[in-house]
């Protein structure tokens, strides 16, 4: 996908990875960067810098991923999407049905609402938990699943949703990140490596690309 004047949403993109993933948008030719985020986790302090690009603006009628219809108003237009909101890991563990809800039927939600709006890409940003201990080294891709967590097991449930929602929609392409260490740790600044995570997100957006 040709960004240039193009609408992308951020779903969660007030979150450490979120707010990452739109200060690499904004080096973008888009024409809108728009923010879906309940600021459970995220804060307006991640995007200080990035609000002040007058593309980049916060959906100020709602940001809960459980809401489909303040969701599906928030894609309207929208061009690319993604899809960074879920409960994290020890809130998956202490709160497994609230993990479900959100986590799993919560990405049925975005999927559904980009099939609605005519959204052409969207990338789902799953987690390294899918992988658990190494089976094998080095880690990579093709890696079977080894989860041993709840957190780890919703976002395997989304990477089965997402290719399924593509080959039946026909009218949302939907794309795992390629890189899954798209997770995040409680620091003012992310790795080099996973910045680099977060630029391929983009790529992915720009050329189309996807895990097979």
């Amino acid at each position: 996908m040709d960004l240039t004047g193009k609408k992308i949403v951020v779903i969660g993109g007030a979150g450490l990875i979120g707010s990452h993933t739109v200060d690499h948008l904004v080096k973008e030719d888009v024409k809108e960067i728009l923010i879906y985020d309940n600021f459970l986790r995220g804060s307006r302090e991640n995007l200080q810098n990035a609000l002040k690009d007058p593309r980049v603006k916060i959906y100020d009628v709602g940001g809960d991923i459980m809401q489909t219809d303040i969701l599906q108003s928030a894609l309207e237009g929208a061009d690319g999407v993604f899809h960074l909101a879920a409960l994290w890991l020890l809130q998956c563990h202490e709160y497994p049905r609230s993990a479900f809800d959100v986590n799993v039927r919560g990405t049925f939600n975005v999927m559904e609402a980009c099939v609605a709006k005519g959204v052409k890409r969207l990338v789902y940003s799953s987690s390294a938990s899918v992988y658990g201990d190494a089976v094998r080294e080095p880690m990579d891709e093709d890696h079977p699943y080894n989860n041993k967590n709840f957190y780890g097991a919703t976002k395997i449930c989304g990477e089965a949703m997402a290719p399924e929602h593509s080959n039946t929609s026909r009218r949302a392409c939907a794309l795992t990140a390629e890189s899954r260490c798209l997770y995040a740790t409680p620091t003012a600044r992310l790795p080099e490596n996973r910045m680099r995570s977060v630029s391929a997100c983009v790529t992915i957006v720009r050329f189309g690309r996807s895990r097979a």
